[in-house]
């Protein structure tokens, strides 16, 4: 027995790991994974190619294609500022996030203010 599953390309490999877990021990079945696009994918499993795709998009409705859609999970995302930053961001929320520069570096994580010409305040 065999089971082709998809995986889109910006998922962690460790949320793509959870819910194939229960099936990577079976010694009667041969895993393989795919990991691409999710257009691609999808068409790929509408020609039979995957038995399943992992993605965080559902899958846009097609009357041409049967496929279906189940929630695997979610997580929780927050953002800190200074009262400064969340006051600018509040009005048109969460669009307004585009305005807001956002940096990571290890340990620290710094945004700044962008004016509509594209420099920070």
């Amino acid at each position: 027995m065999r089971l082709v599953v998809g995986s889109s390309d910006d998922l962690p490999k460790l949320v793509v790991r959870s819910p194939i877990q229960p099936v990577i021990d079976e010694p009667h079945l041969r895993l393989s994974c795919h990991e691409g696009e999710i257009g691609d994918l999808l068409a790929d499993l509408a020609l039979h190619r995957l038995d399943l795709v992992l993605a965080d998009p559902p899958a846009p409705p097609n009357p041409n294609v049967r496929v279906y859609s189940h929630s695997l999970g979610s997580s929780p995302l927050a953002w800190y500022c200074s009262p400064e930053l969340a006051a600018a961001a509040r009005r048109g929320f969460p669009h307004s996030l585009a305005k807001v520069q956002c940096s990571w570096r290890p340990g620290t994580l710094r945004c700044e203010r962008r004016s509509t010409n594209g420099s920070s305040d």
